[in-house]
């Protein structure tokens, strides 16, 4: 998982420039290798990203964590975006779905965080999400660690 989030933090890197948004990777981990469908996860960790800086304002920072929790691989993706009001977190994840801030012009479908979470839940995980209006966000899930 490290070597694929190296990559696409790689990939968004000139995206996130251009909006004068930090991009950042920490590995806080020594164990990163994950049961997990590569390509899924480079679609759902794409996914995440591009949500985070497209909620993200100038100044701001994108940060994906790569840690340990529970004898799991946990994958974060924190922002320092709009947030989320709390009584819309429940409805994020559905299809079509748009925040208040997709609502006021913003482009999208609404199936980024849907299609991840579906990915995530094909690996019998779930993906989360924290946040706090004019706060930021973060989202997370578990992987099972691979012994190799």
């Amino acid at each position: 998982m490290a070597e694929l989030i190296n990559d696409k933090t790689l990939k968004f890197k000139d995206r996130a420039a251009k909006k004068a948004i930090e991009l950042k990777f920490n590995i806080i981990t020594d164990k990163t290798m994950a049961l997990a469908d590569i390509a899924l996860m480079e679609r759902a960790v794409s996914n995440l990203l591009e949500n985070a800086l497209e909620h993200t304002q100038p100044n701001g920072s994108v940060t994906i964590n790569l840690l340990n929790e529970n004898e799991m691989l946990r994958i974060e993706v924190c922002d320092t975006g709009s947030g989320i009001p709390e009584e819309e977190l429940p409805f994020i994840f559905d299809r079509f779905y748009k925040n208040h801030n997709n609502r006021k012009g913003k482009v999208g479908a609404g199936l980024g965080l849907a299609i991840a979470f579906q990915i995530i839940n094909l690996h019998k995980s779930t993906l989360k999400a924290k946040s706090k209006l004019n706060s930021g966000s973060t989202f997370y899930f578990d992987l099972p660690l691979s012994n190799n």
